[in-house]
């Protein structure tokens, strides 16, 4: 029968301008070139920074190029992320109808789609899908609602243990009170952590920010409130020192698919001080691995980080072994097994 052929489709690649984007898909292709004897290509749109034409045409030379894969055959397409080549899926469907196909929705692909006619488009295509991931419980409504599809399978895009791993630090060797990693906008809570701060103004407080967007200079404002060191385009191994070195992982989301960093700093053993979020709440139990804010006001927030402070070494030392344990499930090698599974089962 020989090897399964898998063709991974997926519009975020890493490129030189972008060397992150869609770094977990690549990290999928990654682990089943190396632990299977599957037949794995990519055929990807890598991420630039381009206007609304830039796109368009991005998209259209894509679609061009797609068409040299029609005469291939494959065992299995995988499309990362709801996107205009769900239609390059849905030809590749209509040449090879044995193919089997699965799509995994990453969260801000589908939360954030509110196009009537992309909506529309969408339900009409979804139909060449034979398989649904989501990566995150909470999404599973939305894609009922907006697509009319149940959801098969729940699998995050996995931790990469080759750079995120835990070092062992315990409460004294962790110098960084708090720890925020991703982009600084309105969706991710930032606003509520810089107010949360504000009220709270303790020079003693050692606060990280890792990321960028458009609170930077409110946030290097915080500077003159507490202890403040902001950080940018940092590796993931540079990453995995800080998630090492803090002893809480601050995560106020207003929306997420799955927090993918929150999972990362807790495999860390760092607890996680998250929002009231639906999916966040299946990562974090509130006093077990970790603290819930669960009026999402910047006043609740400022309480649990003054809580977590406040807690001794023994407390923490519970909460960052749970956090841990929990998180183990979330790595890309127990991640990419199941997959491996789902893509072998197409053939019996």
């Amino acid at each position: 029968m020989g090897n399964l052929r898998v063709l991974i489709l997926t519009n975020a690649y890493p490129s030189e301008e972008k060397e992150y984007a869609g770094i977990f898909v690549k990290n999928h292709v990654d682990w089943f070139r190396k632990n299977t004897d599957m037949d794995v290509s990519v055929f990807s749109i890598k991420r630039s920074f381009t206007g609304l034409l830039g796109s368009i045409k991005k998209y259209l030379m894509s679609f061009l190029r797609f068409f040299m894969q029609l005469r291939k055959q494959y065992d299995v397409l995988h499309l990362h992320f709801l996107s205009p080549l769900l239609l390059l899926t849905f030809i590749y469907k209509l040449f090879h109808p044995s193919t089997t196909v699965f799509l995994t929705m990453h969260g801000s692909d589908i939360n954030n789609l509110q196009n009537t006619f992309l909506i529309r488009f969408y339900r009409e295509l979804i139909g060449c899908v034979d398989r649904i991931i989501c990566v995150g419980q909470s999404m599973e409504e939305v894609v009922k609602q907006k697509l009319n599809r149940d959801v098969d399978h729940f699998l995050c895009a996995g931790i990469n243990t080759a750079d995120i791993n835990p070092l062992g630090n315990d409460y004294n060797e962790r110098d960084i009170d708090f720890l925020y990693v991703g982009s600084f906008y309105k969706v991710k809570g930032t606003d509520k952590l810089i107010e949360a701060l504000q009220e709270i103004g303790s020079e003693d407080l050692n606060v990280v920010f890792i990321g960028s967007g458009n609170y930077q200079e409110e946030i290097k404002a915080l500077e003159n409130q507490v202890n403040l060191t902001v950080l940018d385009s940092l590796t993931q191994k540079e990453i995995n020192q800080y998630y090492n070195r803090s002893k809480f992982f601050i995560f106020p989301s207003r929306s997420e698919g799955f927090g993918l960093s929150l999972a990362e700093a807790m495999y860390c053993g760092t607890p996680g001080i998250i929002s009231n979020l639906e999916q966040l709440k299946y990562q974090v139990r509130n006093d077990h691995n970790g603290f819930v804010c669960e009026a999402s006001t910047s006043d609740e927030l400022g309480r649990l980080i003054k809580k977590a402070y406040n807690i001794s070494a023994g407390e923490w030392a519970e909460l960052s072994q749970n956090a841990m344990k929990s998180a183990k499930k979330y790595t890309i090698d127990h991640i990419c097994k199941t997959l491996e599974k789902l893509y072998l089962n197409t053939r019996q």
